[in-house]
């Protein structure tokens, strides 16, 4: 491991930067806030976001779920330093590089087969995080099926787990060919200590294989779904339910056509605000203007979709853990000082240029949010130094 410190001097210069903010929201009294050079950024000896290598920090920091190059799945103490490595099969798995969750508690990480990808073997599996111990915990009297064959349907394609609050479980979807449907997206629950899962209620649209995404409000009482992919545009975008489903779904947020149809779905800590990406970006890798950014703030009451910024191209994004603190990162190829790791610690506040560099979120297919966990602290991967993985902790005091 490799630490460099940060001098104060370069992060003032940094704050040279200007920036600015389209959100009608005023300050929600949380405690202000302040950056405290110098920040701290420490290398590890690992890579990701290439080569279907992907790693997630744990909720407080402490712990990296890290999925290898060489079917293993292992956990590292922040610091770098490896607690275990598990093997896993891919003749019975290939796990979806985007899909992993830890349990609030960091006890468990959860994650399902990238059976969009490869069309086999789906599932869910379950780590043990003070064991090591790999558990599927569905799929496995579909192995081997074919999903062209009509006359073998699957029992069921998960996708997208979302943990409850109290670590007790977590909710996902199940696409199920029932009914006369094909494959209809259900919400389902897993009950950790049970370990059984219950069938809640069908979800609308019910368009085959539309949903990915599916994350729970902080209130643990509702729910935000993406749907991605549907032979009827009208319904691409965001959809907003209730779990019981005692209400219509709400169709949160529309889009023209799949490019715009987000890819993530990250609430803020209060619950009033989330962040989403497209893969707009993926196709224009040259965004220099903040309006072709990928990423917006949607205001959950009113559906108003905004800018994280109105003067940089915002490539990714993240919540702080309290308050509506955000981090951000800008790429812009045609002014590369303005690239970079940017903070912004309350609604209104002042945007802070940390780092410089091209970084991304240390999954493959970018659909994880930036994490910042509760110990102030974010993990990246550097492009321009071979995607390597670096610590950011963030110095900062509240008064």
């Amino acid at each position: 491991m490799k630490h460099k410190i940060l001098l104060a001097m370069s992060l003032i210069l940094a704050l040279m930067v200007g920036t600015g903010i389209l959100l009608p929201q005023e300050v929600r009294g949380a405690p202000m806030t302040t950056f405290l050079p110098p920040v701290t950024v420490t290398e590890l000896p690992l890579q990701a976001a290439a080569l279907r290598q992907t790693a997630v920090l744990s909720p407080k920091g402490t712990h990296i779920s890290y999925l290898t190059k060489r079917e293993q799945l292992c956990v590292y103490s922040s610091g770098g330093d490896q607690r275990f490595c598990t093997d896993y099969d891919r003749s019975e798995v290939v796990p979806d590089t985007e899909s992993f969750a830890w349990s609030p508690d960091e006890r468990y990480v959860a994650f399902t087969a990238d059976f969009f990808v490869y069309l086999r073997n789906p599932g869910l599996w379950l780590l043990n995080v003070e064991t090591g111990e790999l558990t599927q915990l569905s799929g496995a009297d579909d192995r081997g099926k074919n999903i062209m064959k009509n006359d073998d349907p699957y029992t069921g394609i998960d996708v997208s787990p979302t943990w409850l609050p109290d670590s007790s479980g977590f909710y996902f979807v199940r696409y199920v060919a029932k009914q006369g449907a094909d494959y209809a997206p259900y919400l389902y629950r897993y009950d950790l200590a049970e370990g059984k899962f219950e069938e809640l209620r069908a979800l609308q649209p019910a368009d085959r294989f539309g949903i990915l995404q599916l994350r729970l409000h902080p209130d643990g009482e509702q729910i935000v779904y993406n749907v991605e992919y549907t032979q009827d545009k009208t319904h691409l975008g965001l959809w907003s339910s209730t779990i019981s489903g005692d209400e219509p779904a709400r169709h949160l947020l529309q889009v023209p056509d799949e490019s715009y149809a987000p890819r993530v779905i990250n609430f803020s800590a209060d619950g009033t605000l989330l962040l989403t990406k497209n893969s707009i970006d993926m196709q224009q890798p040259s965004i220099t203007t903040p309006e072709k950014s990928p990423v917006r703030i949607v205001d959950l009451a009113t559906g108003e979709s905004l800018l994280v910024n109105d003067s940089l191209p915002v490539r990714y994004a993240g919540w702080s853990p309290e308050g509506d603190g955000i981090a951000y990162i800008v790429y812009d190829p045609k002014v590369p000082e303005r690239s970079g790791l940017y903070v912004r610690s309350q609604l209104g506040g002042e945007s802070r240029h940390l780092l410089t560099g091209w970084f991304v979120p240390p999954t493959p297919g970018t659909r994880q949010p930036i994490i910042w966990a509760s110990n102030n602290t974010i993990l990246l991967a550097d492009r321009e130094r071979g995607f390597n993985l670096i610590v950011v902790t963030l110095n900062l005091s509240s008064s």
